[in-house]
């Protein structure tokens, strides 16, 4: 035998095990034995952001913001993907690879837009049992010079060393911001009968009477704005705020107005309305027992501007112009 045919299979399996790894289609669940019911806090994080949610008995809370309460929506829904989580694809790849995936760990150094963002899950004992890395959208390739579509994430599983699994899973609400989990609702006035305002050198005040708003103690010639009075209606009716603020700002509130809204059975709640920073306002509330909790007390919540700029300033801005008196002509003469 010739020398050189020795060769050719010692070619042939090199070439079969130095070939570029391809992905395959998958089954199953990445996290079989995950059960929503196990998880005591999450924990997300990318980069010098991080947020910790803990389950109490009260229902959760973010620990970054004095363990006010968070969005139970948003975290069912996270426990929900964990839950059902599974792949549609297992791609082979080796920890030289994760950079494409931006699936590299944080303790690698490499930049930010490289890094996974980290979401562990633990147990009552603050034990890791899950952990998700989420790693790049894959995004498919527009037609004739329109956008592709998002139409997956790359991810890689704890306990999954040497491969990257895509799903159908995109994660868009998994943030590592603790104001990204707060419950943002205020406490809600389901039928509310009348808006108060007072200020330094203004108040005024509208009621529900037999179905119409109508602007009390009606002066001679004032008749309410209904684009005004519409404004603030619909920015009210579901008020929301966007983050809370830290406990030690309380001492710098100084409050400038104030915006009460009364219910049908005569209870009410005040926002106390200062002085307004980087087109955002901070409010602090109060009110009736069974509409404010503990964790509203003393806390400053920090509220988009158009939410107040909806409400009218002074009473002037409540009211249409007077129409001037007509002149009357006496009839022509015949």
């Amino acid at each position: 035998m010739k020398p050189w045919l020795l060769v050719i299979p010692v070619l042939v399996a090199a070439a079969f095990f130095l070939r570029p790894s391809s992905p395959t289609a998958t089954s199953g669940k990445l996290f079989p034995d995950f059960r929503p019911d196990d998880v005591r806090s999450i924990q997300i994080s990318a980069t010098k952001n991080h947020v910790t949610l803990i389950r109490r008995s009260e229902g959760w809370t973010v620990l970054e913001r004095d363990n006010f309460p968070a969005d139970p929506a948003r975290i069912t829904q996270l426990l929900r993907q964990m839950w059902d989580l599974a792949p549609t694809q297992e791609i082979p790849a080796r920890p030289p690879q994760l950079d494409r995936f931006q699936l590299l760990d944080e303790q690698t150094g490499a930049p930010p837009n490289h890094q996974a963002m980290e979401v562990s899950f633990l147990d009552q004992n603050k034990k890791s049992f899950a952990v998700l890395l989420l790693g790049k959208l894959q995004t498919q390739e527009g037609k004739e010079g329109m956008p592709g579509m998002v139409s997956g994430r790359f991810v890689r599983p704890s306990g999954h060393e040497g491969s990257v699994y895509l799903t159908k899973e995109l994660f868009h609400e998994v943030l590592p911001s603790p104001m990204a989990w707060l419950d943002k609702r205020f406490p809600a006035i389901a039928q509310p009968r009348a808006f108060e305002y007072r200020s330094h050198g203004d108040h005024w005040k509208v009621v529900l009477e037999d179905g119409q708003w109508k602007l009390d103690d009606t002066k001679n010639n004032e008749a309410m704005d209904p684009n005004t009075l519409y404004s603030l209606l619909t920015q009210w009716a579901a008020p929301s705020f966007f983050d809370v603020a830290p406990s030690p700002d309380n001492h710098d509130f100084t409050p400038e107005a104030q915006l009460t809204i009364h219910d049908a059975k005569g209870e009410s709640v005040t926002y106390d309305i200062g002085v307004p920073g980087r087109a955002a306002y901070p409010v602090k509330v109060r009110g009736a027992s069974h509409l404010t909790s503990n964790h509203w007390k003393d806390r400053i919540f920090l509220v988009e501007a158009p939410l107040v700029d909806a409400i009218p300033k002074t009473r002037a801005e409540m009211t249409m112009p007077p129409h001037p008196p007509q002149e009357t002509k006496p009839p022509a003469s015949l």
